[in-house]
C-alpha cells in the first residue's frame, strides 16, 4: 500500500499480494479500503489496486485495477481467477525489485477506456 507523486500526479494504491497464482476474491479489499480509493478517484489522480503474483522465484506480476473495476467486482462478487491471471496480459513485471510505473498507468488508462465496469 502506499502513497506518492508520480510525474506531478498523486497516486494512491491498494496492494495486495498472492505468492502463487490462485482466485483472488475481492472481499480481500475491505470496505473501507475502497471508500478511501474512491474518495481520491479522481482525475487528479492516479488510483488503483494493485494485486501481485508470484508465478515462480523472480517472476512477480502485477496486475493494476482501475477502482471501477474493483467495485463492480466487489459488489457482483466476481473474483479474478487463476486462469484470468495466468492469460492476462495487461501486467507489469517486477524487474530486479522495481515496477514500471508508467506501464501501470498505461494499462490503468487501457481499462479506463472501456466501459464495462461502469455502473
Amino acid at each position: 500500500d502506499g502513497f506518492g507523486v508520480y510525474e506531478g500526479r498523486v497516486a494512491f494504491i491498494e496492494g495486495k499480494f498472492l505468492p502463487e497464482p490462485k482466485a483472488f476474491n475481492w472481499s480481500r479489499l475491505e470496505d473501507h479500503q475502497l471508500e478511501w480509493l474512491k474518495a481520491f478517484n479522481l482525475p487528479s489522480c492516479i488510483t488503483c489496486v494493485i494485486i501481485g503474483v508470484q508465478f515462480k522465484r523472480g517472476d512477480i506480476r502485477c496486475f493494476p485495477y482501475t477502482i471501477d473495476e474493483c467495485e463492480y467486482r466487489k459488489i457482483n462478487k466476481i473474483s479474478v481467477t487463476k486462469k484470468e491471471f495466468t492469460e492476462d496480459p495487461l501486467y507489469v513485471k517486477i524487474e530486479k525489485g522495481k515496477i514500471d510505473y508508467s506501464r501501470i498507468i498505461e494499462i490503468l488508462d487501457e481499462k479506463s477506456r472501456k466501459t464495462a465496469w461502469k455502473s
